[in-house]
């Protein structure tokens, strides 16, 4: 079976490139598929996590233009022309021919105020209309925060997948509730990374610290500035080595944490300036290998929790939004076992066995009209 997977992979955010490794390694390993990979969001460049934070280090004058740049054009442009502009590049840059299924996911893709939406359609339309694929959104989550225009673009755009697959449970209420469709859940991708990939590490009593990014959400109903913020943080630090601060090292898994997390040590020079070594910027590699032998991990980051907790790692979630406070409600005080690798590893045959129960139908179906 040629399989089209459709996700973030290639960004720079670790959690997306892992999500797109696993779900491929599933696909070749467990069902022999033939996998080509294609960017979610078109015109987003691909890159590494250290090639990230070299862009995103640069000039703030020069983002900042870019950004300018980019709202102007948002609001320019409406919807529809948006949609048919992106809809046309795409039908120009890829082929379905020979592409049996697609499968769209996963990680955070139904978000509000956000371009995803958009992408979900043009995707949707373009399979619908180019080809006879099957169509599957997987391994997905959703925000509850949607406008009614939103919602009813999402009344539209679901109903044209065949088989809608997300990895919490809050997300299947949400999506469920909005198109009255069947939403199947299983555990996120990325808890069957450890399956597929094997390494070799040794525990060492660390304490691995990652600081989000102050500026990549509104903490202004939380914090006043950013050194109440890393204030914050300093005593999370502090509470969870009980005052051995020597045990404390950090990590990122986005170049906007690294950046935010190197600055939070510059301002606590003291107590962690030599915690940060002149090469920390680290590369995907070191840095599972950093949360494997970890004892206990302190993020706001999903799949850094998800690694910490195949390698048996304490979790302490940052919990500041939706998505992190319903995971760390199932997982916070909860232990890893093979079996929840096993139950996403389900969750994909549920599926191929759910599309060939479809096909079988559609066979049956022209077998009739015959």
């Amino acid at each position: 079976m040629k399989v089209l997977l459709v996700n973030q992979y290639a960004t720079d955010n670790l959690g997306d490139k892992l999500i797109g490794k696993v779900l491929k390694d599933i696909l070749e390993q467990e069902y022999h598929c033939i996998v080509e990979c294609k960017k979610f969001e078109l015109f987003y460049p691909e890159r590494t996590l250290l090639q990230g934070i070299e862009e995103k280090s640069k000039l703030k004058k020069e983002r900042k233009v870019t950004y300018i740049k980019n709202v102007v054009i948002e609001k320019i442009e409406c919807y529809s022309i948006r949609r048919n502009r992106i809809f046309y590049i795409l039908k120009n840059n890829i082929s379905l021919e020979e592409i049996d299924m697609v499968i769209i996911g996963g990680g955070e893709l139904i978000k509000s105020n956000h371009i995803f939406i958009l992408y979900l359609d043009v995707w949707t339309k373009l399979v619908k209309k180019m080809g006879k694929s099957k169509l599957i959104l997987f391994g997905v989550s959703s925000d509850c925060n949607f406008t009614i225009k939103e919602k009813q673009q999402l009344r539209k755009i679901l109903p044209r997948f065949d088989y809608i697959n997300v990895r919490d449970k809050n997300s299947k209420k949400i999506l469920a509730k909005i198109s009255n469709l069947k939403i199947v859940y299983s555990p996120d991708i990325v808890f069957a990374y450890q399956k597929y990939n094997k390494l070799e590490y040794k525990k060492g009593n660390r304490i691995q610290v990652s600081i989000f990014d102050y500026k990549s959400y509104d903490f202004s109903t939380i914090f006043s500035n950013i050194e109440e913020y890393f204030i914050f943080w300093y005593q999370i630090i502090v509470e969870s080595a009980k005052g051995d601060l020597e045990k404390v090292e950090f990590f990122y898994t986005t170049p906007e944490d690294a950046i935010c997390t190197k600055e939070f040590c510059q301002k606590y020079n003291k107590q962690f300036g030599k915690r940060i070594p002149k090469d920390f910027y680290y590369n995907e590699e070191q840095i599972i290998r950093k949360l494997a032998e970890a004892d206990i991990v302190i993020t706001g980051r999903m799949h850094a929790m998800i690694i910490a907790l195949q390698y048996g790692a304490k979790i302490i979630p940052f919990e500041f939004k939706e998505k992190i406070r319903f995971f760390a409600k199932e997982w916070k005080e909860k232990r890893y076992s093979d079996e929840t690798a096993w139950e996403v590893v389900d969750g994909v045959r549920k599926m191929f066995d759910q599309v060939k129960g479809m096909e079988q139908k559609e066979e049956e179906f022209n077998e009739g009209k015959k």
